[in-house]
């Protein structure tokens, strides 16, 4: 799923079957109900399976959709049949298109495009970086030792790309360089790996750019000593299991990642430390990965487990909702920050929309004006407790 960001009323949907299609979410929104509400208006347009290789579709299951992000008049689209295509969404028609060696298993097009325009793609344990300007290749990125199957861009640098694999790692890439910049390790038993002699420093949470890399004679790659007797970055995890999705949050400071391994984790990019949150055990029967979402300030995050959608609070770990009204595995979700709604779709063939109310959503308003009323009504008790009265 993938909603456009310039008015978040066009939303495009890929299937299992290779299927493509789009939505308007303008009657949709216009509506005041206030329960989950299925897309049961005919799509926009829609691309069947391609049987023929002259069919402008995909001929296998898609991995990956994403809007252009300043712009609703472009769109990409990536598929196991080892294609990624880029589609003029005012025509209809692909105005180019990457092959790669295999299937790619998940894409990711950069929210951020000032200085690039580079398609992120995963074949088998490596990445390849496609630049959509001269229609080819770049380079590829190089590190994990199995399958990558997610891949995020950061939400506060361009540059700064971020994968996990079935090895279990999570690396932190800047594609300027060559290596990545950090590895994750779920233990906390040792300061993050650094590819090449990088060392980290982190900025502020909204700041231009999460990481400055800066070099040093001190910092190098060296055998340590940890809860999982590690003996080198080759051996460092992020999960137990086969890493399935990650969710960069707004500012760019936290990451959510969620494993084989049933455990979600929260980690604090600036220092590459795991911060601990108890989320509980989770489990995704999603094959091909999952895909989180999370609410436009970062509050809440949305993992789907089976038919069910669970809503944690992201600082506590807290399940504070669950959301029920498919009947069959949900394989993602997607937050429409226009409407702070959230869209989800399942292996039931149906497109929900999930209303704020459902899922306690509130703006960081709401929490500013709720601290300053008890604060105001503390001061009020204050003062009460001090004036004198003759009654």
């Amino acid at each position: 799923l993938s909603v456009e960001g310039v008015e978040g009323r066009f939303l495009l949907a890929g299937g299992l079957d290779g299927s493509l299609a789009a939505f308007d979410l303008r009657p949709l929104l216009s509506s005041s109900s206030s329960t989950s509400r299925s897309l049961s208006r005919p799509p926009i347009f829609k691309f069947p399976r391609a049987t023929a290789s002259h069919h402008p579709g995909h001929s296998r299951a898609l991995t990956a959709l994403h809007w252009w992000p300043v712009d609703s008049g472009m769109f990409i689209s990536a598929s196991q049949d080892a294609a990624i295509k880029v589609w003029d969404a005012n025509t209809l028609q692909v105005a180019c298109e990457f092959h790669l060696a295999s299937g790619v298993a998940a894409a990711s097009l950069s929210r951020l495009p000032n200085a690039h325009a580079l398609v992120a793609a995963a074949q088998d344990s490596h990445i390849r970086l496609c630049d959509l300007v001269s229609s080819g290749f770049t380079h590829t990125l190089t590190g994990h030792r199995d399958a990558v199957r997610t891949l995020e861009w950061s939400t506060s640098s361009e540059w700064q790309l971020l994968s996990g694999a079935c090895d279990g790692g999570i690396r932190l890439w800047d594609i300027r360089r060559s290596g990545s910049l950090m590895v994750l390790d779920q233990y906390n038993s040792h300061p993050p790996w650094m590819d090449r002699g990088y060392a980290s420093s982190a900025t502020s949470l909204h700041g231009a750019t999460l990481l400055q890399t800066t070099t040093s004679k001190h910092l190098r790659k060296r055998p340590f000593r940890g809860n999982a007797a590690l003996a080198g970055e080759a051996e460092v995890s992020a999960h137990a299991g086969a890493v399935t999705a990650l969710l960069p949050l707004p500012g760019g400071r936290l990451l959510l990642s969620s494993g084989r391994d049933g455990r979600v984790r929260c980690w604090d990019l600036g220092h590459g430390k795991n911060t601990l949150v108890n989320f509980g055990s989770t489990h995704s029967t999603c094959e091909m990965g999952t895909h989180l979402a999370c609410s436009a300030d970062g509050f809440h995050f949305f993992f789907p487990c089976g038919n069910i959608i669970k809503v944690y609070e992201t600082n506590t770990g807290k399940q504070v909702s669950s959301l029920e009204g498919h009947f069959a595995n949900i394989n993602c979700c997607i937050f429409n920050s226009f409407t702070d709604s959230l869209i989800s779709g399942a292996n039931d063939r149906q497109i929900l929309v999930w209303e704020p109310s459902l899922f306690g959503a509130f703006s960081i308003e709401d929490a500013q004006k709720e601290m300053k009323l008890s604060h105001d009504e503390a001061n009020q008790h204050g003062q009460d407790d001090d004036a004198w009265s003759d009654g």
